[in-house]
């Protein structure tokens, strides 16, 4: 899995995630598909908690596993390591 990753060109890591991240921040700002995922009208609760709560906890979570996704695919592709020396202060200062 890692020699895949690796071998992908980085457009392609890029465009794959951008689709991704297109979906979960569409639910968010799109008040149609808020709506219609929310069934708002409908009021219904799933355990204790209003459906249009779970949708925002959904939408919050894709975001976060996605970011974690990125983060992982990123470390695994060497491309996020910092390329900072350290250099030691010399006399004391």
């Amino acid at each position: 899995m890692k020699e895949w990753l690796q071998g992908l060109s980085g457009r392609t890591v890029t465009i794959v995630f951008t689709v991704l991240f297109i979906i979960p921040f569409a639910m968010a700002l799109v008040p149609p598909l808020y709506l219609w995922g929310s069934s708002a009208k409908s009021g219904a609760v799933i355990l204790g908690q209003p459906v249009s709560m779970w949708y925002w906890n959904i939408d919050a979570l894709l975001i976060f596993f996605l970011m974690w996704a990125l983060y992982g695919v990123q470390t695994v592709r060497k491309e996020n390591e910092e390329h900072v020396e350290h250099t030691p202060k010399q006399g004391g200062q």
